[in-house]
């Protein structure tokens, strides 16, 4: 897989620091470019754990406006263009949070609260569960279908995936008929907790799938172990 340009973009993007029109136009990259896809995939996924990696701590009265002066000062001097945002993940997510007054209380929504919330959807259609085979026997995973117009939308999550080497992935199959269709490429963090969103221009069906461990995201039928499937 080629280094993309502006995967350092992906930061900006997954902060929502963008302004509508950017943010817009990456959004289109993202979904023709595997990099900066994969990029945004694994900054989603740590600012999801971020709550739960440290402890709620009351911030010093005068510490938000002392915040927001400095950000209003930088906003003055910045160029109107979003371009190479060297602030780490982390303190920029910090600097957002207080900015809306959320403090510790940080809510940003992880894996399981998206995937809740597209299953509440008026237009979902099925909900599939996933079991580990035995190269991953404590893997699980819940995968839901929706349709939007004339297309179609998928969701997965799981965990208790092993961990990849650096350049693998794991990627969803969509069996039909015998016949595999990828249903998009993605990492896991640390826990073993990963997750992957598509969206069909058409309808799709399926009546069985499937996850394996591939040497890289590029694959159109599957090279590596089968990690997870289930028949539906």
């Amino acid at each position: 897989m080629h280094a993309c340009p502006l995967v350092e973009e992906a930061p900006a993007y997954s902060l929502h620091l963008m302004t509508a029109d950017e943010d817009r136009a990456y959004r289109a990259h993202v979904e023709v470019c595997l990099a900066c896809r994969l990029k945004v995939q694994e900054l989603t996924e740590t600012l999801d754990l971020l709550p739960l990696a440290v402890a709620p701590v009351a911030p010093p009265p005068a510490l938000k406006g002392r915040i927001m002066q400095a950000v209003a000062q930088d906003a003055k001097a910045a160029p109107a263009r979003v371009r190479r945002w060297v602030v780490p993940v982390w303190a920029a997510a910090a600097v957002v949070a207080l900015a809306v007054g959320s403090y510790s209380l940080v809510r940003i929504q992880t894996l399981q609260d998206r995937l809740t919330g597209f299953e509440q959807a008026a237009s979902l259609e099925r909900t599939v569960s996933m079991q580990g085979t035995d190269g991953a026997p404590g893997a699980s995973g819940r995968l839901v279908l929706a349709r939007e117009g004339s297309g179609t939308r998928i969701a997965l999550q799981t965990e208790g995936l092993p961990p990849l080497k650096p350049g693998e992935a794991y990627q969803l199959w969509l069996i039909k008929d015998g016949k595999r269709r990828s249903g998009g490429v993605f990492v896991v963090d640390g826990l073993g907790c990963g997750g992957v969103a598509t969206w069909f221009p058409e309808a799709v069906e399926f009546d069985a799938l499937g996850i394996t461990r591939e040497p890289d995201p590029l694959g159109q039928q599957p090279r590596g172990p089968k990690m997870m499937g289930n028949s539906v």
